[in-house]
Parts: structure tokens; sequence; C-alpha cells
């Protein structure tokens, strides 16, 4: 249980690092990504990169802060906090939203499925209208 924290404590700073050749030690070449909110479902390196190419290009400087860890055999559970800023395109399923220069921090929670030491499967939850609504481009809640 300790190794599978501290694994993906380490994934998770190299994502805020920027360091994609040292990410992709952390990753299975066959895991699977799903973003449940948007249900896109993407495999291997090619597929991470992907989702690495969105989120660093839409919010080039963005951190991801570990809040909560529960670490298992098998997976390990984390709720963390996205913050960035709005600085360039951000694809989405609806299509490209051009900067808005608008900051986000957004409550997310990633369940990891790790066998030996490398992460297989992720899962990511977050809610997407939050994310919008911080961009000014859909309504906030009442």
């Amino acid at each position: 249980m300790q190794t599978n924290k501290v694994t993906v404590e380490e994934w998770f700073e190299t994502w805020n690092q920027r360091d994609w050749d040292k990410f992709t030690t952390f990753i299975s070449p066959e895991t699977e990504m799903v973003t449940v909110a948007t249900g896109e479902n993407l495999r291997g390196h090619a597929g991470w990169r992907q989702v690495w190419d969105l989120w660093n290009t839409g919010f080039p400087g963005h951190r991801l802060t570990i809040t909560n860890l529960i670490a298992g055999d098998e997976g390990v559970a984390v709720e963390a906090v996205f913050d960035g800023t709005h600085s360039g395109p951000f694809g989405t399923p609806a299509g490209d939203i051009p900067a808005t220069g608008k900051s986000v921090h957004t409550p997310f929670v990633g369940y990891t499925l790790l066998e030996n030491g490398r992460v297989t499967s992720y899962h990511l939850y977050f809610d997407t209208l939050t994310i919008l609504a911080q961009l000014g481009v859909a309504p906030t809640s009442a």
C-alpha cells in the first residue's frame, strides 16, 4: 500500500514538473485512461499524450494539488485540485475554447489501478460545468 501511495504522489509531481519522459515511466504502455465526464477512453502512452497536450496547451502553468489520498494493495484513490489560468486554446468534445485569461480552481477525483509499480488504469472524475462556468463560457449555478 505504501509503495502505491508513493508511486502516485511521485507520478502527480512529474505531471506538475511537465516531465513527459519521466511521467511515462509510471504508466504501463497498455494503460487505460478514462475521463468519465466526457466519456473519453484513451489507451497507452499515445492516449495519455492526448490528455497531456490538452491540459498543458489550455493551461500551461497549471498545478495539481493532492488533498486526500487513500492507498490499497491494487489501487489509489486521489482527491485533488486543478489550479490554472486558461492562456491557450482548450480542446473540448464540442470544440476548442479560445484562451480567456481566466483562472480555474477545480476539484477532481482520480482512481488509479497499479500493477508492478505502474499505472494500468486511471479513471478521472470532475465537473465539466464548474470549469466551463469559471471560464465564462457556461452559466454559473444559482
